[in-house]
């Protein structure tokens, strides 16, 4: 069973990092404007780099 400690970092994660990745990868596909559409894919590369990083440091 994991540590409570545990349990809130991994929800911290979901919520701050990974949903709005989710959201920015999303709007990116359904934008028409190619460099609105760059820059909202750049954005979601950034917050995958940084749950990618959460991993290798944490895991």
């Amino acid at each position: 069973m994991l540590p409570l400690a545990q349990i809130h970092l991994i929800n911290f994660i979901c919520i701050y990092e990974v949903e709005p990745a989710k959201t920015y990868r999303d709007l990116a596909e359904h934008e028409r404007d190619e460099k609105r559409q760059g820059v909202l894919l750049r954005m979601a590369e950034a917050f995958g780099d940084d749950l990618d990083r959460h991993h290798r440091v944490g895991g």
